[in-house]
């Protein structure tokens, strides 16, 4: 134990002592009493010019006025905040349905929390669960997950939404006695159920469906996966029409794991330039798998002995060929107890691992990559949590590694607190042509008091092209073509 812990002095110590390059903290919003694990999501809502910040927050079976929170992106004030009755934590989507020119937001998260809210005032349009928590079980509905509209369905010119809907909270790990989950389109207009079906095999869910065409344009389908921290778990993919006339049991398997599920979303990326998304995986149970878009089978998997992965992966050109490569963040240890984190560079078109190493402690989100230098080689860019065992304090800071130069520096100042599953973003918030780095982190981590800041890092690296620069990429959805 002691051995251990002078480690971890040694590795605290060391991760500051990198080359820390000064960039501008423009501001910083501050909100007591919420936690932060939705991702920055970006809508310029009071029509300034400028991208203002659309985020979740919120604590689990607790009330909050911070449920979800704009930010004005030129100075971090708030331009509204709606409350809720527990945590929202997925990432903002927005469309216009009330037509008045602003773009309204659509989130949600624990116990049927989903809204849609008005962009301009912050007031909700709907609400699809209006009964009080504590019917939403009985009812059968949990928790929510989702992360992409689909096209319109009910032929009223609006969008839909493709969600699931599951998980139990209160449910210890070695509990297999789990509530069956489901996927659902859900009107945008008015947040009725257009469709939904429980999933195959009695599963829980966690995972947020997404959509692909590699089928053609009239057949969109629908990728979704089964299974938690102690369930075993399948991937699978499922047709928009079967699931548009409520049966998805005929559900087709693309991976499978016999101890533990399938949570974070994929990445679906053409990697061998046959016309079609390849789908790459991180699961629960220490596995990185690439699935083939054509054949569906697996072209390469890594495992991971001792470590599970709680992160989408991200990608980015890191080795030099024509391939992406996918880089992710794995947990040593087993849930809910994690030790230290290893960051895993994996080359995308051999499968080979090039690169693993200490990446901090409790490294739920997924990190960003882009070409910084402009040398052809994307660098890795995410938030690295450390924890000082003498003052017992937590603190972050943002990392940039440059895989190709085996070059390693830090951006802006050490912050109080932990970034948990927040994923930053990367964005030229106000179009000048030179990008701002935004990222959430909250204080909770062996502390009396909880509160949340989400902060803007001004850069100077201009003509950026990031391949990576948001939770699931640039249309958070976890596609790139």
């Amino acid at each position: 134990m002691k051995n251990t812990r002078n480690a971890l002095i040694i590795v605290f110590i060391s991760a500051f002592t990198m080359n820390v390059i000064a960039q501008i903290e423009k501001w910083t919003a501050h909100f007591n009493n919420a936690l932060i694990f939705s991702s920055p999501r970006f809508s310029d809502l009071n029509q300034d010019g400028t991208f203002d910040i659309i985020i979740g927050g919120g604590n689990e079976f607790s009330p909050t006025e911070n449920g979800i929170m704009a930010i004005n992106g030129k100075n971090g004030e708030v331009l509204w905040k709606c409350s809720a009755p527990t945590q929202i934590y997925t990432s903002a989507l927005f469309q216009d349905i009330n037509r008045d020119g602003v773009e309204d937001v659509f989130i949600g998260g624990r116990t049927g929390q989903y809204y849609a809210i008005d962009g301009k005032t912050g007031k909700p349009l709907w609400k699809f669960w209006n009964k009080g928590m504590q019917f939403a079980q009985k009812e059968g509905i949990s928790n929510f997950c989702g992360v992409q509209f689909i096209p319109d369905q009910n032929k009223d010119s609006l969008q839909e939404l493709l969600l699931s809907n599951g998980g139990d909270p209160s449910a210890i790990a070695t509990n297999r006695n789990r509530p069956r989950g489901f996927i659902c389109v859900i009107d945008g207009k008015t947040g009725t159920i257009l469709a939904k079906d429980e999933l195959p095999e009695n599963r829980e869910i966690y995972y947020a469906p997404q959509l692909h065409y590699n089928y053609g344009q009239d057949s969109a389908t629908i990728l979704f996966g089964t299974g938690g921290e102690a369930i075993d778990g399948k991937l699978w993919e499922v047709s928009l029409t079967e699931l548009m006339h409520n049966d998805i049991s005929k559900a087709r398997v693309l991976l499978s794991d016999s101890v533990k599920g399938f949570i974070v979303s994929s990445v679906l990326s053409d990697l061998n330039n046959d016309g079609l998304l390849d789908i790459i995986n991180a699961r629960i149970n220490s596995g990185v798998s690439l699935v083939d878009g054509k054949t569906k089978t697996a072209v390469w998997e890594q495992f991971f002995p001792d470590f599970e992965s709680y992160t989408s992966p991200t990608v980015g050109q890191f080795t030099g060929d024509e391939t992406l490569d996918v880089f992710v963040l794995n947990a040593h240890g087993t849930f809910p107890n994690y030790d230290f984190f290893n960051g895993v560079i994996i080359d995308g078109k051999t499968g080979k691992i090039v690169y693993q190493d200490y990446a901090g402690l409790m490294q739920f989100a997924s990190a960003l990559s882009a070409d910084i230098n402009t040398d052809g080689y994307d660098e890795i860019i995410y938030v690295q949590n450390h924890f000082d065992p003498i003052s017992e304090a937590a603190s972050c800071q943002v990392l940039v590694f440059d895989f190709h130069n085996l070059n390693t520096y830090c951006l802006g100042p050490v912050i109080e607190g932990t970034v948990f599953s927040s994923t930053p973003s990367l964005i030229d918030i106000n179009k000048d042509g030179i990008f701002e780095f935004i990222f959430a982190h909250s204080n909770s981590f062996m502390s009396n008091t909880v509160f949340s800041e989400v902060t803007l890092l001004e850069l100077e690296w201009k003509n950026l092209k990031p391949t990576y620069p948001c939770f699931l990429g640039s249309d958070g959805n976890g596609i790139f073509k």
